[in-house]
């Protein structure tokens, strides 16, 4: 009951304050920081996790790469992990028949929308716990809600459009494969320990991610830890890539430089063989 009046308020709160879903969460934390403190030291021996890498190095030759997370647990449970990227604002744009042309038409804009998800668990997430739970935490893409920017002098789009967009978001992202959920995809070796494969695509974003193992039993969560996993860029690409971001006025002269050599070289080379 307590658990559903502290979701509920949560709720009420998102919706008469506009705010994003981890602000209202900040708020909520400092209002009940002594109840979890106190509840921690129990439950946290109960699971222990830890990553085969926290590094993962983009180089010129990365084509993607799997990540083994493994742990333990002190009894039988059921196991999610969920890894989130960075936060970040994305336009989503719908196309429309104009004049015989498809042109954008209408288009909205989401924040807090995670480059990276992935989710995996041991067995089926509806098996596991409640739909109200499991949309408490953000776990799985139906519970994913990415806070509308709101644009002066525009009226809000109707529940159902809305849900369209983010539907066509979560599609492109599946598309992507930055966005990945496997329901099987944790597995137990014996009874208490457990290893998960997680896949990161050559397009996977650079940042700091956030892995999260959730320990449930009887459709609640005992415990919960995170460990934190960074990409970043490493070696040559780094060095362009960082060059290009705090001197683009000189990597663009140097860009047209260097295409206007090799042109050069190309119109010598032909020359001679004529």
């Amino acid at each position: 009951m307590y658990l559903r009046a502290l979701f509920g308020l949560y709720r009420a709160l998102l919706k008469m304050l506009g705010l994003s879903r981890m602000r209202v969460r900040f708020l909520l934390c400092l209002s009940f920081w002594p109840v979890s403190f106190i509840s921690l030291p129990a439950v946290a021996q109960q699971l222990e996790v830890d990553l085969s890498q926290h590094l993962i190095a983009l180089t010129t030759g990365f084509t993607g790469e799997e990540v083994v997370l493994f742990g333990s647990v002190d009894t039988a449970g059921d196991i999610v992990v969920v890894v989130r990227g960075p936060d970040e604002s994305v336009v989503v744009r719908q196309k429309d028949k104009i004049g015989g042309l498809w042109l954008n038409r209408y288009q909205m804009v989401f924040e807090d929308v995670p480059n990276y998800y992935y989710i995996g668990a041991n067995r089926a997430f509806s098996e596991i716990a409640s739909s109200w739970l499991l949309e408490r935490y953000d776990l799985g893409f139906d519970q994913l809600e990415f806070p509308l920017r709101l644009v002066p002098d525009m009226p809000l789009p109707d529940e159902e459009r809305l849900d369209q967009f983010r539907q066509a978001l979560v599609a492109d992202r599946l598309e992507e494969g930055v966005y990945i959920e496997q329901d099987r995809g944790v597995r137990f070796v014996g009874r208490h320990l457990f290893r998960v494969e997680i896949p990161f695509p050559a397009s996977v974003p650079t940042g700091q991610y956030n892995v999260t193992v959730y320990f449930f039993q009887e459709g609640e969560i005992i415990s919960a830890l995170n460990t934190p996993l960074l990409v970043s860029k490493l070696g040559m690409g780094a060095k362009l890539f960082l060059f290009a971001h705090l001197n683009a006025f000189f990597y663009g002269i140097a860009a047209v430089l260097v295409a206007v050599l090799f042109g050069w070289l190309a119109d010598v080379m032909f020359r001679n063989r004529r």
